[in-house]
């Protein structure tokens, strides 16, 4: 798969498996529920590529008024926010503004 095709629940798919190893049993069981109860439902066909500022907002006012508690919200936006993520999107950035 290209990686400018890539979806947010291939690229969640990747990471958890990736790093599930380091977590305790806790901490990898909210993690899936995060992904799987919210991140997946909602935004987990969109392309990382397409994954706009707009629609990250556009999520995050969908879960305020439909969704889990705050605490939930702001472990979502960690996780959104997770390193390997924030660098693929920048290097879409980057590839997309670059002249050619």
């Amino acid at each position: 798969m290209q990686e400018d095709n890539m979806t947010v629940v291939q690229w969640c798919g990747q990471w958890f498996t990736a790093n599930r190893h380091k977590w305790n049993s806790n901490t990898e069981g909210g993690y899936r529920n995060l992904i799987c109860s919210h991140l997946l439902p909602n935004i987990g066909n969109a392309a990382l590529s397409g994954l706009t500022e707009q629609a990250v907002t556009d999520f995050y006012d969908n879960l305020r008024s439909h969704g889990p508690g705050v605490r939930s919200i702001w472990c979502i936006h960690l996780l959104l926010r997770r390193p390997a993520l924030r660098l693929y999107l920048r290097s879409m950035t980057l590839a997309r503004n670059t002249p050619s």
